[in-house]
């Protein structure tokens, strides 16, 4: 099996697709409820991604 963003293919969320974000229809983000409450996303990390928002 193939893997992306570290998860097996077959446990890939179908709401983020492995992202832990998931995109509304009107254009908002939010975490992904269903990962977190599963435990899928590192809540504690010190390699933290630049996303490139500015504030």
């Amino acid at each position: 099996m193939e893997e992306e963003n570290n998860v097996p293919v077959e446990e890939i969320c179908a709401d983020c697709k492995g992202t832990g974000i998931v995109k509304e229809k009107d254009g908002t983000n939010h975490t992904c409820w269903k990962c977190l409450s599963d435990g899928k996303l590192e809540q504690h990390t010190s390699n933290i991604k630049d996303y490139g928002i500015r504030i």
